[in-house]
């Protein structure tokens, strides 16, 4: 396993330089810059600005020099939030998108699972219909469209949580657990949403493929009980096709939501790649690009891995 680890993570590193050639060619094709304004400056500041962030040289010669940096463990400053690094930023919204993000998938996993598993056993019944007509809707209806509607129920109407804002792990002591704890409410809900619904239809296909398989019903021949089939032998074998979907899935959310974060105020990842990319700040853009290129590749591996553990017909090569 520890071979296949290591075959595994260099063979990503061609990936990955892969993602960072595209993204900083894809950048620098967008119309305007970093520094382009409204209001014109001076040709001699403006030379002064593009030789201090290396942009008066060529395109390929920028690229390298930003390869190498990365290569070092050099992201860059930031081109429109002064006095900060990229790194420095990325450390800044992680936790806020990773407090977020796993909370969210953990909420997922176990309602999404529960719901699956509950529409399998109950196949063409009242629950079945129902658990499946709400995961439709589920995947159908977007998160910009979730997200005020749970906002304007539970926060305008009601005054039951904030509408917005993050309070922060240092302000627990002054503002109180239960207030931190209603800010995360909204976020998290609306991000699961989708994630539940997708996961109670993986869950809910792989169920009953496994509960007709043949040693499902000799564990029945041999008089256990639904609960006892459930928990021992059908589990396990229906969450394989789940933990493939955790990968990818994992990445997505610890990156940040692009539009949970913008809509709900949240200091994260995906809010700084939104304002990075309208303001065309090229060094923050491509930090959270490789930084999500990253997790997609650990994580799947991590996936991969677990994978095998539960299924002994997967065999690492």
């Amino acid at each position: 396993m520890l071979l296949y680890t290591l075959k595994r993570l260099l063979s990503a590193i061609p990936t990955l330089l892969v993602v960072i050639v595209v993204a900083f060619f894809m950048m620098r094709l967008a119309p305007g810059g970093p520094f382009t304004s409204d209001r014109s400056l001076p040709p001699a500041i403006e030379a002064n600005i593009a030789a201090r962030y290396n942009l008066d040289q060529p395109v390929a010669m920028q690229f390298l020099t930003y390869l190498g940096n990365v290569l070092q463990g050099d992201f860059g400053p930031s081109y429109k939030i002064r006095d900060f690094t990229v790194t420095e930023l990325v450390l800044q919204g992680l936790p806020v998108s990773a407090t977020i993000g796993l909370s969210s998938l953990i909420l997922a996993v176990f309602l999404g699972s529960f719901l699956g598993v509950l529409a399998a056993l109950r196949q063409n019944g009242a629950a079945d219909y129902a658990v499946m007509g709400v995961a439709l809707a589920g995947i159908t209806i977007p998160n910009f469209v979730t997200a005020p509607l749970l906002t304007l129920l539970f926060a305008v109407w009601n005054d039951w949580l904030p509408t917005s804002g993050w309070v922060g792990w240092s302000a627990i002591e002054q503002q109180g657990l239960d207030v931190f704890l209603k800010s995360l409410v909204l976020p998290i809900i609306t991000l699961a949403l989708p994630q539940i619904a997708i996961i109670s239809r993986l869950m809910r296909g792989s169920m009953i493929e496994v509960m007709r398989s043949n040693y499902i019903r000799t564990a029945r021949a041999k008089g256990l009980s639904s609960w006892q089939i459930v928990q021992r032998h059908a589990l396990r074998a229906a969450a394989i096709p789940l933990v493939s979907y955790l990968g990818p899935a994992t990445a997505a959310l610890l990156s940040g939501s692009l539009v949970i974060e913008k809509i709900f105020n949240l200091p994260g990842i995906g809010r700084y790649f939104v304002e990075g990319a309208i303001s065309r700040d090229y060094t923050l853009v491509m930090g959270v690009v490789i930084l999500y290129a990253t997790l997609i590749v650990v994580l799947n591996l991590i996936a991969d891995l677990v994978l095998a553990v539960l299924d002994p017909k997967v065999k690492l090569s």
